[in-house]
């Protein structure tokens, strides 16, 4: 409303400038041309003046309605952010909550408790118990009670002492177990054949790489044979035994 009402002096004083521009131009004009154009002149005024009032009521009537539609969209986005600040506040909260748990866990973790479970997910059974591999029943049961006083959830504050505990119970009844404790015996033996394998294809390999190495020292000796007189003259002076220096004692 405010900008329609600005508005209407500024239309009104173009229409008369305007009309004080063209008027020399009305006075040439014959009478029926002037009446014409000064009806054209009058219509045009007065339809500004209509569109300029019908503009001030309308915004008269709209202002009431944009009042209410600030207020609304206010109110939405002071709930949106309440809501957002709620959800980073519980999120936070959460967060904190977690971490302290795990911190309290941490502390209360049994070093016997985490090996345990570490030889048992690797499978190594025998390490596991504590005894050799050719230890017999005996061996095997005084092992499985020395742990099970040591893992025991009642021994124990860490909250993995009954994982721990079912994972040494079932080593101890699969390696007590005749047929299971031969079947891991033959992939125990497989596996180190693997490993025995490996290196020795391992140690082959840089035997072949240190032949040629020394088959092309060779061969740039043999042909470049004052480069080798200077090379090993530099290495004798590098180790050369300084003449005032002791030889080594005999024992």
């Amino acid at each position: 409303r405010g900008v329609v009402n600005s508005s209407l002096p500024h239309a009104a004083w173009l229409a008369r400038k305007v009309y004080n521009t063209s008027g020399s131009g009305v006075q040439r004009m014959r009478p029926a041309a002037q009446k014409g154009a000064r009806v054209c002149f009058d219509s045009a005024a007065g339809a500004a003046a209509v569109v300029g009032s019908a503009a001030s009521r309308a915004a008269a009537k709209a202002s009431p309605a944009m009042t209410a539609w600030g207020r609304r969209q206010a109110a939405a986005i002071s709930d949106a952010t309440e809501a957002r600040r709620q959800r980073l506040s519980a999120w936070l909260t959460e967060a904190v909550r977690r971490r302290r748990e795990q911190l309290r866990r941490w502390r209360l973790q049994d070093p016997a408790v985490s090996r345990m479970l570490r030889l048992h997910s690797a499978g190594r059974w025998y390490e596991l118990l504590g005894v050799r591999r050719t230890a017999n029943a005996k061996a095997l049961r005084e092992g499985y009670r020395r742990l099970a006083v040591r893992v025991h959830p009642d021994k124990t504050r860490d909250h993995r002492a009954d994982r721990a505990f079912t994972a040494l119970r079932e080593t101890y009844n699969l390696l007590n177990d005749a047929g299971e404790r031969r079947r891991y015996d033959s992939k125990l033996a497989a596996e180190a054949a693997k490993r025995r394998k490996r290196r020795q294809e391992q140690r082959a390999l840089a035997w072949r790489g240190c032949r040629r190495l020394g088959h092309g020292v060779a061969v740039f000796a043999a042909r470049n044979k004052r480069v080798s007189v200077a090379v090993l003259l530099v290495i004798t002076l590098l180790f050369r035994r300084p003449p005032g220096a002791d030889p080594p004692s005999e024992i």
